[in-house]
């Protein structure tokens, strides 16, 4: 009896041991067709394979660490970055061994450089012990201080770790080429292609292989050796297809190693095949591709797209077009997939025909001509005659100083003096650098210039410039000169508006609508300042709603003076009109660049959540149970479906301004037109309470008399600049301890100065 109970058992622990080795082999099987399909960059079909992988029972531990290893990198694929923690976060806790931990500690790595936090990444890095980990970590670190700009520490370690490993061991590959990429940023060219070069022959043929050999070739090129940049380029896209990512990556590295090289036509053709595959390739992925992905895709394939200006005005035509296209990246959070499939599709043709007599569109760019050297240019397209190419100024023009008065450009711009306002916004210098070259290969007649900034011109109001020839000209700036068309024959909204105003930021909010909420503008606020913030009473924005809600008609408006977070996610998209008078914030301001070794890699645009508004109970910080932080990061902007809101004008202190690369500027407006808004109205500066106010009023007026948007806006500029304000007031007796029954008016001289009004920028679409 007893033997056949063994006997029974046994066959039952055969069958069950049958089973989960099954179950582990199918396992491994999805888990190698996901890791192939993550090599391809085909990241939701990995997801669909490694998902069920993950529902299978029975499998081994270290096999369920694999498909946790999978999921998390094909979810930073997919630009999920929060997917990606929590799976990073439940698989460390299930973790089997320290050796497994290390693997899963190195993927975190790999989410720390996506989401541009290179202090977590070199902390991850330090933290790997297990020994056959140890290379891959010291890559990570030379990685990692190299992006946080310690290039001569990131070069001191790799030497460091390649003691005692074999010149001829594929474990040195890794680091000569980090260590390559170290030199690169550092500008020692020559050197970094040695290392590049060294690691090329250390690692098999495949797409790594092919990756490197792209950037060698650029090293190279970088270095004057035109010859072997060439061989580099022409084996790298030799051996990648040239409808992946990869592959035209490579091909546009061989065009400007060609461009460089002194070859313009083989340049100009390469340029243009890879702009035309590049196009292709996101119209036909775009349908498929979520949001997140699609806003990873602008920050990365947009300043790639740049290198195509270095052909200069020979190719203005297929320039433009490049230009028009870049542009609507910086969209590609949009919704509405049909409109943007539109928009990517625009082309000088269709901007032409949709131009009306007399009036011409500008694209602005900034590019680089040479490595480390920036530049911008204006690609001007007359409604007749072929585009031009017409450069501007230099970066480093930006930085001279005594050209605003004892200052520089980019300092008049970023500071918020008002004798510095005034004195950009006075002086023609330039005004006429900007404009007089582009109105130079203007046909004449020209009335008005359709243009879409980039670069400095985001933060710089270039249509409030002095100039000669300004007052017989309307500059009208839009994010992106496709939706010409749409800005020129469109008018303002006149259905309902929420007017937001005289915000109690201290208080502690019990929001009505329901959502889900976060704390991320919150935290990334603690994260820069070291604080929660801290904002005062507006008293003048309580006054400029109820006078704004004063000159709309009778039942048009809903003015709001307590507005929580969630409760104004929950009921913006409801309004054609929506005025917000708050503080806005922008915890970065400035221009940045990335390293170019990292301009083919992922990078999400953490930026967005530097810039925000502040609303009711703002400065009580997050609850958990509000849901809330009282800051609507731009970030979080792009998340709503604004695509029935007309217009939003943010009237508070730098709405306009953000974290600037040559990708575009990082802030409100962009989440706003992200989420859909047409037309928005923000600030460059921070604005006065009182001229803030009237300008306001005056353009609510003129909006309701009927005036467009960019009449209305004209109209309150000349209201405020020409005319004295009338303001009744009554006086306080001291005999009475009381104010007077008697209404006397003060009258107060117009707010002639450019600081007042010249801060407002009005973007069409």
């Amino acid at each position: 009896m007893m033997r056949r109970l063994c006997l029974l058992l046994l066959l039952v622990l055969s069958a069950a041991t049958a089973v989960a080795l099954n179950a582990d082999v199918q396992a491994y099987r999805l888990t190698a067709e996901a890791a192939a399909l993550i090599r391809a960059q085909r990241y939701a079909e990995a997801m669909r394979r490694l998902d069920e992988a993950a529902a299978l029972d029975g499998i081994y531990d270290i096999t369920r660490t694999q498909i946790d290893a999978g999921r998390i990198r094909a979810a930073i694929g997919l630009g999920d970055y929060m997917l990606a923690r929590s799976l990073y976060t439940a698989a460390r806790v299930g973790s089997p061994d320290e050796e497994a931990d290390d693997m899963l500690r190195l993927i975190g790595g790999e989410l720390c450089f996506s989401i541009g936090d290179y202090e977590r990444a070199l902390a991850v890095a330090d933290s790997v012990t297990a020994t056959g980990y140890i290379p891959q970590a010291a890559a990570q670190r030379v990685r990692a201080l190299t992006m946080l700009g310690r290039t001569a520490d990131a070069v001191a370690a790799a030497d460091a770790a390649m003691k005692g490993i074999p010149d001829s061991s594929p474990a040195r590959a890794p680091l000569l080429q980090n260590r390559g990429y170290a030199l690169w940023e550092a500008g020692r060219a020559a050197e970094a292609a040695a290392d590049l070069r060294r690691a090329t022959a250390l690692i098999p043929p495949g797409t790594d292989r092919c990756n490197i050999l792209g950037n060698l070739a650029l090293a190279e090129s970088h270095a004057g050796h035109h010859t072997a940049a060439i061989r580099a380029a022409d084996e790298a896209v030799a051996g990648l297809p040239a409808g992946t990512p990869d592959g035209l990556a490579a091909r546009r590295k061989r065009a400007e190693v060609l461009l460089r090289a002194g070859r313009r036509a083989d340049a100009s053709a390469s340029f243009r095949r890879f702009f035309r595959s590049e196009r292709d390739a996101l119209l036909a992925a775009l349908p498929a591709m979520p949001p997140a992905m699609r806003l990873n895709y602008w920050c990365r394939e947009k300043p790639l797209l740049s290198r195509c200006f270095a052909l200069g005005d020979a190719d203005a035509d297929f320039l433009y077009d490049v230009a028009l296209f870049r542009r609507q990246t910086s969209l590609l959070g949009m919704r509405d997939t049909m409109r943007l499939q539109q928009l990517l599709s625009a082309d000088a043709g269709s901007v032409r025909r949709s131009l009306p007599r007399g009036h011409a569109a500008v694209e602005f760019v900034s590019y680089e001509p040479e490595r480390g050297r920036t530049a911008y240019a204006a690609i001007v397209l007359p409604k007749r005659g072929r585009a031009r190419f017409v450069p501007l100024f230099a970066d480093d023009d930006l930085h001279e100083p005594e050209t605003v008065g004892s200052n520089s450009l980019y300092n008049a711009v970023r500071r918020e003096s008002r004798a510095e306002k005034n004195l950009l916004y006075a002086d023609s210098l330039w005004g006429e650098r900007v404009w007089r070259q582009v109105l130079d290969v203007l046909p004449p007649g020209t009335t008005d210039i359709w243009f879409a900034p980039e670069g400095i011109f985001h933060l710089w109001g270039i249509e409030n410039m002095p100039f000669r020839g300004r007052d017989a000209l309307r500059l009208r700036r839009v994010s992106s000169t496709a939706v010409i068309g749409e800005a020129a024959s469109g008018s303002a909204s006149r259905g309902r508006a929420l007017v937001v105003g005289g915000l109690d930021y201290n208080a502690v909010c019990a929001d009505t609508a329901a959502g889900t909420g976060n704390s991320e503008a919150f935290d990334m606020m603690l994260t820069r300042t070291g604080r929660p913030g801290r904002f005062s009473y507006l008293r003048g924005t309580l006054a400029e709603a109820d006078s704004i809600g004063r000159t709309l008609p009778a039942g048009a408006a809903d003015v709001c003076h307590d507005m929580p977070e969630a409760t104004l996610k929950a009921i913006m998209p409801a309004y054609d009109i929506v005025h917000i008078a708050t503080h806005g914030y922008s915890l970065s301001f400035g221009m940045r660049r990335r390293p170019e070794f990292m301009a083919d890699s992922v990078a999400v645009d953490r930026s967005l959540l530097l810039s925000g508004l502040a609303l009711s109970g703002a400065n009580a910080g997050y609850d958990p149970v509000r849901g809330e932080d009282g800051l609507l990061s731009a970030r979080e902007i792009c998340d709503l479906d604004l695509g029935g809101v007309d217009f939003v004008i943010l009237s508070a202190c730098r709405t306009a301004v953000g974290d600037i690369s040559d990708e575009g500027a990082a802030g409100l407006v962009r989440g706003l037109k992200m989420a859909g808004v047409r037309s928005v109205m923000a600030t460059l500066w921070e604005v006065d309470d009182m001229s803030a106010m009237l300008f306001m009023q005056a353009f609510h007026r003129a909006l309701g008399a009927g005036a467009g948007a960019r009449e209305a806006y004209l109209e309150a500029q000349r209201r405020l600049r020409c005319e004295p304000v009338r303001i009744p007031y009554r006086r306080f007796s001291p005999a009475t301890m009381a104010r007077e029954q008697t209404v006397s008016i003060k009258e107060v001289p117009p707010f002639n100065e450019p600081y007042h009004w010249a801060p407002f920028i009005l973007i069409e679409q």
